[in-house]
């Protein structure tokens, strides 16, 4: 159903046109902060000329983001239905569905709220209203109601004497001039203008939201400590995890936790050669260690735990320097108790020697057989002088010849 104040085709086709050309076109650029003013006015006065400009501008500017122009779009698009220009509103309704097919409807009313039913009328187009012809009498005008006219019937009520116009009933239905007939009147639902608030609010929401995002992004794209750096991004990205434009806060993001972990790492291989320095030096220590065994044990469970150490050929010759040690110390506690264990065993024996070994009683006499022997075959050696002795040992024998004196 066509409302009453339908446009003209050609008006319709001059408004179409220049909004279809608008949209083409590239716009004033427009900030979001001015955005963001003109909707909170067009809030209080939605058909300030200025402000619909700026969201117009707004809603065809490629540097806006899509959800703002397609917002601006929609917001635009319900002030043609709120002036009444119904036709504007549906084409610029079909523009923007091409335009964002993929986003949820932002306009949810139709022309259809905005008319209302004709409360003059009562819906019925129609109206009673005193006959023109007549003047409201019912009686035909030229014969006076009495049906004659110069002796014969009157032509005009063909002798009945009832107006033509409203047969006698004094009045008759013409269209109603409220309506002109259409039974609706224009008169914008609520639900057009709470949708277009929705919008305007939307609209100052988003332009809120980037403000703070940007404010956010570059203090975070400034921090020189990272640490504080990833947590600012971290929670830039908590905070907006519906946004589309995340991509350079999760590039700057990646980067420096990329840059934490070189430098934790860095540290951790820091730590790991000043502990393996705490370490190794603790070792060298062993080698004037008292405790040998448990120096040899530290040692080895050390080597086996780190087999790919640096110093394993120092902790190597220092193991084997301590286990010569203490086989050296082994070996001469081995021997001292050989020793002691000998001088034990001699010591024992020698007391026990009176017990083990009776002393033979000591017998002075001639030796056994002695008496058998001939005297007088040997000679006392004693008795015999030196040239005796040599001439003994030269005839090699036992007998001396006496010297003649």
């Amino acid at each position: 159903m066509k409302g009453p104040n339908k446009t003209p085709l050609k008006e319709w086709t001059v408004a179409a046109l220049a909004l279809t050309v608008s949209l083409a076109f590239s716009a004033q650029d427009v900030t979001e902060a001015r955005l963001q003013q003109a909707c909170a006015s067009l809030q209080r006065a939605p058909f300030a000329a200025a402000d619909l400009q700026t969201l117009l501008d707004a809603s065809r500017h490629a540097t806006n983001s899509p959800a703002l122009r397609s917002r601006a779009m929609a917001a635009y698009s319900l002030t043609l239905l709120m002036q009444g220009n119904t036709n504007a509103f549906g084409h610029a309704l079909q523009i923007l569905r091409a335009t964002y097919p993929q986003t949820a409807p932002l306009i949810t009313v139709s022309r259809e709220d905005g008319y209302a039913t004709c409360d003059a009328c009562a819906g019925s187009g129609v109206q009673m209203a005193l006959c023109p012809a007549c003047m409201g009498s019912g009686k035909c005008k030229p014969c006076a109601g009495t049906g004659k006219k110069d002796s014969a019937a009157c032509p005009a009520c063909k002798g009945r004497g009832d107006c033509a116009m409203c047969a006698g009933k004094q009045k008759i239905e013409t269209a109603c001039p409220t309506c002109k007939g259409t039974r609706q009147v224009f008169k914008p639902s609520a639900k057009i203008r709470d949708n277009y608030n929705t919008l305007l609010t939307n609209i100052v929401s988003i332009c809120q939201e980037n403000a703070r995002y940007s404010e956010q992004f570059h203090l975070a794209s400034l921090e020189a400590d990272n640490a504080k750096r990833i947590v600012l991004f971290q929670n830039l990205l908590q905070e907006f995890p519906h946004r589309t434009d995340l991509g350079p806060a999760l590039k700057l993001m990646r980067q420096a936790v990329n840059v934490h972990e070189t430098q934790e790492a860095l540290q951790r291989k820091q730590l790991a050669r000043e502990q393996s320095e705490r370490e190794l030096e603790a070792l060298r220590k062993l080698r004037d260690s008292d405790d040998l065994n448990g120096a040899i044990a530290t040692l080895a469970t050390y080597l086996k735990g780190h087999p790919n150490t640096p110093a394993l050929g120092e902790l190597q010759a220092l193991l084997d320097e301590l286990t010569a040690a203490r086989d050296r110390k082994l070996l001469t506690k081995k021997i001292l108790y050989g020793v002691l264990s000998l001088f034990g065993v001699l010591f024992i024996l020698t007391c026990l020697r009176p017990f083990l070994f009776k002393k033979k009683p000591d017998h002075f006499g001639p030796l056994p057989g002695m008496d058998k022997l001939d005297k007088s075959k040997y000679t006392d050696p004693l008795s015999l002088t030196s040239q005796e002795s040599k001439a003994r040992v030269k005839t090699k024998t036992v007998e001396i010849t006496p010297s003649e004196e």
